[in-house]
This record gives C-alpha cells, sequence and structure tokens, in this order.
C-alpha cells in the first residue's frame, strides 16, 4: 500500500469542485448510483488534485495498468486496502466488497481512457467488476480520464447510465494563477511579471508550476524578496516558451 503524503495544492475552482462533486457521491442518497466523471486535458493537474483529494477524504486511488487482467486490477485494489491478493477472482471480490463496506473508502481510478475504456472483452469483465463493487458496496466510483474518456464510456451501458457527477478540469484563470504563486513560491511575484506569465502559460498548471520554480530559483540566485517584470526581463518561463 502506498504511502500517503502532503500534497501542496492550490485550491482552484476545478480542486473545489472535485471535492464537491466527491462530497456529493459519498453523501447521496443510497438509492442513487454514486459514480463520477473527472475529465481534463493532459497536464491539467487531474492526477495532482485527486492524490490531494486522498488525504482530504481517506479515498483510494487506483492507477490504472496497461496490462491488467480482471484479476490482477482486483488484486491491486486489494493490495492498496491492505487485504490479501490471493485466490480466485470470486472469493477476491467478495473480500473487497466486505472491506469496503466496512470502511466506506470511495474508489478513484487514475489514467482510465485506453487502459479501462477500450473495446474488448477483457475491459467489459473488468468494468462489471468495478460496477460490482459499486453496487454491492455503495461507495463512491470515480473514473479520471481525458475529455475523450466521455465519449468512450459508451462502451459501456452498464456503467454510463450510472453516472451522476461529472467536472471538468479547466485551465487557470488569473485568479487561480494567483492561487498557485501564493501556494508554491518562496518570493513576491509582481502583478506585471504575474500577468505576462499568465499569458505565456496559457492556463496550463504545469507549465505555470515550472514558471514559478524558475522565478523562485532567479529569486534566490539575487537574494531578490520580491521579482517583477522588469527584473525578470525577457527570459522564457518553461522550455519552449516563446515570448
Amino acid at each position: 500500500m502506498r504511502k500517503k503524503r502532503d500534497i501542496k495544492i492550490a485550491r482552484t475552482r476545478s480542486v473545489q469542485g472535485l471535492l464537491k462533486i466527491y462530497q456529493s457521491l459519498d453523501g447521496r442518497s443510497r438509492h442513487v448510483p454514486g459514480i463520477g466523471l473527472v475529465l481534463g486535458e493532459a497536464g491539467i493537474g487531474k492526477t495532482t488534485a485527486v492524490t490531494w483529494l486522498r488525504n482530504q477524504c481517506n479515498c483510494l486511488i487506483i492507477e490504472c495498468n496497461p496490462l491488467w487482467t480482471p484479476h490482477s486490477m482486483l488484486g491491486d485494489i486489494a493490495a492498496e486496502l491492505g487485504e490479501s491478493t490471493g485466490g480466485g477472482s470470486t472469493a477476491l471480490l467478495n473480500r473487497l466488497v466486505a472491506k469496503l463496506r466496512l470502511t466506506g473508502r470511495g474508489l478513484v481510478l487514475d489514467e482510465c481512457d485506453d487502459r479501462l475504456f477500450a473495446s474488448g472483452r477483457k475491459y467489459h469483465q473488468m468494468i462489471d467488476c468495478l460496477r460490482a463493487l459499486h453496487d454491492r458496496t455503495g461507495v463512491p466510483l470515480i473514473f479520471v480520464g481525458y475529455l475523450q474518456a466521455r465519449r468512450t464510456i459508451s462502451l459501456f451501458p452498464q456503467l454510463q447510465g450510472r453516472v451522476t457527477q461529472e467536472i471538468e478540469f479547466e485551465r487557470l484563470d488569473l485568479e487561480d494563477t494567483q492561487k498557485f504563486i501564493d501556494c508554491l513560491s518562496d518570493c513576491q511575484i509582481e502583478s506585471d511579471l504575474l500577468e505576462e506569465m499568465f499569458i505565456s502559460t496559457q492556463g496550463r498548471p504545469r507549465q505555470t508550476v515550472t514558471a514559478i520554480e524558475n522565478i523562485n530559483a532567479l529569486a534566490r540566485e539575487q537574494q531578490w524578496e520580491s521579482v517583477s517584470a522588469e527584473k525578470w526581463g525577457a527570459q522564457p518561463f518553461f522550455p519552449g516558451d516563446r515570448r
């Protein structure tokens, strides 16, 4: 079982929305399905956000494996729960049902896309196992993937009809970018530099983190308490930045 680690995260609109849909799924009436979708482009911060969610809500985070079979998928979930992975698939599924009923911990599947939402017999069997876990325990079940997962989940009508919550992670706006700075920066980033950085990153979280790290590095090197656009100059904020 992976050890939890503290996650330093900016409470952006998307992060707050993720927490809200998890809490909605967890607190729903039990006759309502509890399956959610978290969608977004690569580098938008989904994996970091769901790792933070685990620390907030004690849910299970499982990264989908392209080599999974139904049995090995159940084994990975069991290992994350601290349960034995031995025995046949039916016995393993029953142990997971008992454990999830006892703990009430939600299940979040990251990197779904072509690792889970694909055509083929084994994928349908894996989805049926996950649906059974959800239906027999009532715990929240969330799938995380790219935007096309909204389309590929239609391969599994037995799952699609149970989706009751969805969030699409968006690029940062200027206010979100300031939250990243407040969370991650060791120095004061002046408003004129913030605006230039926002234009360069186009609100992409991964590039925003890199830009803040590079500004911090310059501030440490020069022993500056604050960095303005004039101090930063024309240097790139991140590799490939075309300023």
